[in-house]
């Protein structure tokens, strides 16, 4: 009972500090509304929303609209001529690189009808995007339905969602064994990292998820505990499936017993690397480039990441070896070594990441 305790207490000391992000939840009031392509009564309906529905507001619009990230069931669409080959649609699902640049996305509503005029946002070449269906032919041209991809948003009028409030919620504590924190290997000989791709993903979706973990990996209990506490929050405010709740909780309770035992490491603030030096053969340094996460996008349950060079083309795609987390370099100029291979299911090479250097 403390733990949920001071877990809403978290959530209230961090309320002003939410409600001044730029995204915020809210429930739709009305019986009924229309989602929109665009944020006026003029763009075309692309889906309904019920009352109780809950949306993640991105920003509010001048015509007395919200943008909202589109919910779960909606689609956009792009042209098959601007995405490469795809392969294993069997599984219904495929990831596949844009090969444009300025890919224009148009709003949908479903696989079943066809895609609005409506450009909701265009792509740079080499974006991963979910391809969540064969092609369609519509007026001449081929077009694959897609899983929206970020800053491709909906929008709904104002009067019809309520805003909520995340310090008023007081959920009851769990009780649930953790989560194991590892996955054993193919051959059983010992345990791995953590599969990413296994978590649900209303955690890996959710934008504080990433900075939450990374802070907990580099010791900094403190901020990991905070941005969990709001994570939880957002969670039990979006009614998200009941694992999703309890490994957050139970990273949540995590952080605050390390910080109880007086283990207060600082992050690490410095290039890491694995604890033994690279091999030699095979191995090679990359030119200096940017590091940029894919969304949604995981190559043998390691987050893929490009590997931009200074004109914004993108040199490779990226994963890394255990104990090695890419994200940590997100804002800086780096080069890395590892080990270069063709993957059939990505655009570019694949570069199997030992080492991060910061680029002079």
């Amino acid at each position: 009972m403390r733990i949920a305790v001071a877990l809403l207490a978290a959530g209230v000391a961090l309320g002003t500090a939410h409600a001044e992000s730029a995204r915020r939840t809210g429930a739709v009031d009305v019986n009924e509304v229309e989602l929109r392509a665009g944020p006026a009564l003029t763009f075309p309906a692309v889906g309904t929303l019920k009352k109780g529905e809950t949306v993640i507001i991105v920003r509010e619009e001048d015509t007395g609209f919200l943008a909202v990230v589109p919910p779960a069931n909606v689609v956009s669409w792009v042209r098959q001529i601007h995405v490469g080959k795809v392969e294993g649609l069997e599984a219904g699902k495929a990831n596949v690189p844009v090969t444009v640049d300025g890919a224009e996305v148009m709003a949908g509503a479903d696989k079943e009808q066809k895609p609005t005029n409506r450009v909701t946002t265009r792509l740079p070449k080499g974006t991963i995007i979910e391809i969540s269906g064969p092609a369609v032919r519509i007026d001449n041209a081929s077009w694959y339905p897609i899983t929206p991809p970020e800053g491709d948003l909906r929008w709904v009028p104002r009067s019809a969602i309520r805003s909520t409030s995340l310090s008023a919620l007081a959920p009851p504590p769990y009780v649930r064994p953790e989560t194991p924190a590892f996955t054993v290997a193919a051959d059983g000989s010992k345990p791995g990292r953590p599969a990413a791709a296994t978590l649900p993903t209303a955690l890996t979706d959710h934008r504080l998820w990433a900075k939450a973990s990374d802070a907990e990996t580099a010791g900094d209990y403190a901020t990991a505990k905070a941005l969990y506490a709001r994570i939880y929050q957002d969670l039990w405010e979006q009614k998200a499936e009941r694992d999703a709740i309890v490994i957050c909780y139970n990273r949540y309770t995590r952080c605050d017993t390390a910080l109880k035992q007086g283990d207060t490491s600082p992050p690490r603030t410095r290039t890491e690397s694995r604890s033994e030096p690279p091999q030699a053969s095979g191995g090679k340094w990359s030119s200096p480039g940017y590091l940029q996460e894919l969304q949604k996008v995981y190559l043998d349950g390691q987050p893929v990441f490009s590997l931009k060079d200074d004109r914004g083309g993108v040199a490779y795609y990226a994963t890394a070896v255990s104990g090695l987390n890419l994200r940590n370099f997100g804002d800086k100029r780096v080069q890395l070594y590892g080990t270069v291979a063709s993957r059939p299911e990505l655009y570019k090479p694949h570069f199997t990441v030992e080492r991060v250097e910061v680029a002079k």
